[in-house]
């Protein structure tokens, strides 16, 4: 278990574009797990945390140089925030 690198690219404010390709990385079981655990409620913590995770699923992961360059020279916490665009990593 665990990620298999330290940082996964997240989106805030719900907005989001995805590509075709990038549509199709993520297998069609996932989001229809994600359906039935949003189905549950409106304003739902789970909705806040898949809110965050869409550019995780649309996006290709980051490559092992560049996780290395952001931990490096970037990261001083949890968060490195830029606009409307972040990376989450792991303590």
């Amino acid at each position: 278990g665990g990620w298999s690198i330290p940082l996964v690219n997240v989106c805030y404010g719900g907005n989001f574009a995805a590509t075709p390709r990038g549509v199709h990385r993520t297998r069609v079981g996932v989001f229809e797990r994600l359906e039935k655990s949003l189905s549950r409620g409106n304003n739902i913590q789970e909705g806040h945390l898949a809110e965050r995770l869409w550019a995780s699923f649309f996006q290709e992961p980051l490559t092992e140089e560049e996780v290395e360059a952001i931990t490096q020279n970037f990261m001083q916490g949890i968060s490195f925030f830029s606009g409307q665009h972040a990376m989450l990593g792991r303590i």
